[in-house]
């Protein structure tokens, strides 16, 4: 679904409530500058737009419901 709103996408971290860590492109981050503070509250997935002559970071937080959303 990414490629259809980024050029260039690529997954820096994954994360989970129970491990803080699931994936982390280190590789990538340290070629963007982008330094990751696992100390910190994590969105569930950082990803980046390599595909721009500035890189584009995109948080993204998954939730699950049962229920009607609303107002």
């Amino acid at each position: 679904m990414s490629m259809r709103f980024l050029k260039g996408p690529a997954v820096l971290l994954i994360s989970e409530s129970a491990r803080k860590i699931v994936v982390n492109d280190d590789r990538i981050c340290s070629a963007i500058g982008f330094h990751i503070d696992v100390t910190k509250v994590l969105p569930d997935i950082i990803m980046v737009d390599l595909g721009r002559r500035e890189p584009l970071i995109v948080f993204v937080e998954c939730v699950a419901t049962d229920g009607p959303i609303s107002d």
